[in-house]
């Protein structure tokens, strides 16, 4: 069938519509605002459509879908799978960006995975492979004397029961298997969540790292890298931390090891690669200092610090004057006064050294206390996370403000997959740059020989997209441009420049007048991309109020004549030339220049 027919259409100020809609063509359904077009594209063709393909999952896979109820119409024939790129819907999801809405920012972490270069976040340099003896050499130089576990990483952040796993590591004789965290015996029965993640680290060996081990400790790192395929984890008992060393790859400097790359390194979203700080949000909120101390005439006795002011005898401020005297700082001293190094101080505070307090108690009693002081952000932050008073908590967010992480710089990701460069640049700094920019980058890329034949594709592909973007007049946005930011237009650009990057064929697309906003000399460009569409074999109907648009329709249907009760007949159907000729289209009179839009401008005679 190459129609599509639609009898009897009476959804909304519909009045019983009868039309037929060539398949495979460029459609434009115009008319006065409030005719009825929404109701005909999006409320008749593009509902019955979805409701058609919810009809075909299983019995069990429509349990999970609210029902949807068939349009009031009588026939609706030929349609084929429809898809609906309006202005409305738009995610409100912080996680959603241009990049992630495109699925270019997924092509270019599959390239990242593929030939990316691994550098030390804290040296900068290329890291290489470490055989266990350099690993042994690191560890007596930097943790002689220490009780440490060598584990093995079997499974890193993933989803799963993993029995097999754990009576594999009962069969080879092992005892002790660290599991999220804890330590647990072999024997004993292992019951995990599927749906959550886990760390699986077999336990090696516990031993003090001694002269008389060293041969112990190298024959343990070998068997710990032959158990995990390279990964090492050695867990310092006393420090109570973890550090990461691998047969693979490690920094020759200081000894830095990254796994194994893998795509969720370079994902926001996923714990092993969001930045740890903001949580892969790109911002986060904190004490705005302008804020906590408005008045910088004052001094901190005088209540120059706003949040701290109201108890003298409180722990905190007792922690604040006792610090400002271990430093020679008099509290009375105006904070406009203060140098550079000592306002460094009473923001951020020291580590280590501890002071001996005397402070009131909530209830009134007087107590004695010894601690360390984190600077006045510190202390404030900590009253944020411990405080249990909704009253308190109100109170201290009126200080706050959102910024940029200042661990990320608003890239997301941790500073181990920010490390990782290709052709000199993190995946974090491809995401910063505009599309225009971004695509002469990768076009400009000189891959190594084996590095194009893994990733060429993924960098060809990345490519399209761009381009893509660009032929709809996006070329100004970043990949990392939320996505609840972008206008009703754009968005629906965006995803316009995502379907045609999936090249499906036989689909029905309907659109929501998609050059809103957009510039004139980009009018062109967008209407190219409707033809792409179109000529990949798919029926592309736009509601639109743009000459340009109708002009090149292969379809024009003119709802009218007039809007709401007035509304929601066809007065005309056809190529420009019958809808400039029907009597009853208001678009037709428009069209032949019989109607003008202003006064300078007479109508034709």
């Amino acid at each position: 069938m190459h129609e599509i027919k639609v009898a009897g259409a009476r959804v909304h100020n519909l009045k019983n519509l009868d039309v037929t809609i060539p398949r495979d063509s460029l459609v434009v359904l115009t008319g006065v605002s409030g005719s009825g077009k929404t109701s005909l594209a999006f409320d008749t063709l593009f509902a019955e459509g979805q409701r058609r393909y919810f009809e075909t999952l299983s019995s069990y896979s429509r349990q999970f879908v609210v029902e949807m109820e068939r349009p009031d119409v009588d026939i609706v024939e030929g349609l084929s799978p429809a898809i609906s790129v309006s202005q409305k819907g738009m995610p409100n999801s912080p996680r959603s960006t241009v990049g992630t809405l495109t699925e270019i920012y997924d092509y270019l972490r599959l390239l990242y995975t593929a030939v990316g270069v691994p550098h030390c976040p804290d040296c900068g340099i290329e890291i290489r492979s470490a055989p266990p003896e350099r690993i042994a050499d690191i560890l007596y130089s930097s943790r002689a004397g220490a009780f440490v576990m060598i584990l093995a990483p079997l499974v890193t952040g993933r989803k799963g029961f993993y029995k097999d796993v754990f009576e594999d590591a009962a069969k080879k004789g092992y005892t002790k298997i660290r599991v999220d965290g804890e330590l647990r015996s072999t024997d004993e029965p292992m019951k995990l969540s599927r749906y959550k993640t886990h760390n699986i680290e077999l336990v090696v060996d516990r031993v003090e790292v001694s002269p008389e081990n060293r041969e112990r400790i190298q024959d343990s790192l070998s068997t710990c890298a032959k158990e995990s395929g390279g990964a090492i984890v050695i867990h310092d008992k006393n420090k109570k931390e973890d550090v990461v060393f691998s047969t693979r790859m490690s920094c020759p400097n200081c000894g830095f090891s990254i796994p194994k790359l893998q795509p969720r390194m370079f994902s926001f979203n996923h714990p092993a690669g969001s930045c740890k700080r903001c949580e892969g949000m790109g911002a986060v909120e904190d004490f705005d200092v302008g804020a906590i101390i408005p008045d910088a005439g004052l001094s901190v006795m005088e209540g120059g610090i706003i949040p701290l002011a109201r108890s003298q005898t409180s722990y905190h401020f007792k922690l604040l004057t006792a610090a400002l005297d271990s430093r020679g700082i008099d509290p009375y001293k105006s904070l406009s006064k203060y140098d550079e190094s000592e306002m460094e101080f009473l923001l951020h505070g020291e580590t280590g050294k501890k002071h001996r307090i005397r402070y009131r108690s909530s209830q009134g009693r007087w107590r004695f206390a010894s601690a360390a002081f984190q600077g006045v952000l510190g202390v404030l932050r900590e009253k944020l996370s411990t405080s249990e008073s909704e009253r308190e908590l109100e109170k201290m967010k009126r200080y706050l403000v959102t910024g940029g992480c200042p661990d990320c710089g608003g890239m997301r990701l941790n500073k181990e997959s920010l490390a990782v460069k290709v052709g000199g640049k993190s995946i974090g700094d491809l995401a910063m740059l505009p599309v225009t920019s971004l695509s002469e980058f990768l076009g400009e890329l000189r891959l190594k020989e084996r590095d194009m034949k893994i990733g060429g594709g993924l960098l060809r592909e990345a490519m399209k997209r761009l381009g893509f973007l660009a032929e709809v007049g996006l070329g100004y946005l970043t990949l990392s441009r939320l996505a609840q930011t972008l206008s009703g237009g754009e968005y629906q650009r965006v995803r316009l420049a995502a379907q045609i990057g999936t090249y499906l064929a036989g689909v029905t697309y309907v659109l929501d007048e998609p050059s809103v906003g957009l510039h004139p000399r980009d009018g062109e460009r967008l209407l190219n991309t409707l033809e792409t569409l179109r000529d990949l074999g798919n029926t592309v109907i736009v509601i639109e109020h743009d000459e340009q648009t109708i002009r090149r329709a292969d379809n024009v249907v003119d709802i009218g004549p007039g809007a709401g009760r007035l509304g929601g007949k066809l007065t005309a159907q056809g190529k420009v030339e019958e809808i400039e000729a029907a009597p009853d289209s208001i678009t037709g009179r428009y069209l032949s220049g019989k109607l003008n839009i202003g006064l300078d401008h007479p109508p034709r005679e």
